[in-house]
């Protein structure tokens, strides 16, 4: 069969052509939406952690200092902030699902106390509800961790650590793109009041349609991800305390 340089060349042209079209339309999928993230680590917890290490282990555990700040208590309540308008129902809930699942996986701590059985058990303490929701308020707007109320929570809920997933989506007119969603998880350190760690993960678009409940779910795996590799214990870690226990058995 022959084949006519002419056609070959049409062939070539036109793939070049649909593999050009395909660049630029990827090309302009990335510049009509941007994608953000953010990570922030209490230096005041993480300085009174590291002092009463200094002050309580030996020198020869002081050479894993870094890896020996633990944050994190053994315990956590876990609570959803929606601060976005019209999100559905379906997206509030497997947002909560995915932070509670992860959370489990992760181990980080002994028992983790889900949102609906928190529901729960402030619909019996009618004072601390209306605290708590004052709270997480002051919490989402404008990141003010009221100490005596987290001290309350932490008391009664009786766990360490307050872990905060917030939604925000909104419209914004005087931003470069029109279209914002934001995911901010909060790790809060009950007795004291401090955030021990804030993520935040926001995409922004030209496009409506970038923002959509499978994208939002996205951010929230990937900020779960960086909290999860944040507070991985290294392994290295875990074997010398493995082996300090044997010696001292």
């Amino acid at each position: 069969m022959l084949v006519s340089r002419t056609f070959i060349k049409d062939i070539w042209t036109h793939s070049k052509n649909v593999a050009c079209f395909s660049a630029l339309v990827l090309l302009f999928s990335l510049l009509s939406s941007c994608q953000t993230t953010s990570y922030s680590l209490s230096e005041t917890l993480v300085s009174r952690s590291a002092k009463t290490l200094r002050e309580n282990a030996s020198p020869a555990e002081n050479i894993h200092r870094d890896e020996t700040i633990i944050l994190l208590g053994n315990s956590a309540a876990v609570f959803f902030v929606d601060l976005a308008e019209n999100t559905p129902d379906q997206l509030s809930h497997d947002l909560s699902d995915i932070l509670n699942r992860r959370l489990e996986q992760m181990m980080f701590f002994n028992s983790v106390q889900k949102t609906d059985d928190l529901d729960l058990l402030f619909k019996k303490n009618r004072s601390l509800n209306q605290s708590k929701d004052l709270y997480l308020d002051s919490l989402s707007r404008v990141s003010v961790s009221n100490k005596d109320i987290s001290n309350r929570m932490g008391k009664y809920l009786k766990v360490a650590n307050l872990v905060v997933l917030q939604i925000d989506r909104w419209p914004c007119q005087e931003c470069k793109a029109p279209y914002q969603s934001r995911i901010k998880l909060r790790v809060i350190d009950a007795p004291s009041g401090l955030i021990i760690w804030t993520g935040i993960n926001e995409i922004a678009s030209d496009n409506a349609a970038d923002i959509t409940p499978p994208n939002v779910l996205a951010l929230s795996e990937e900020i779960l991800d960086s909290f999860q590799h944040r507070f991985k214990r290294k392994w290295h870690r875990i074997r010398y305390q493995n082996l300090s226990l044997l010696a001292k058995n």
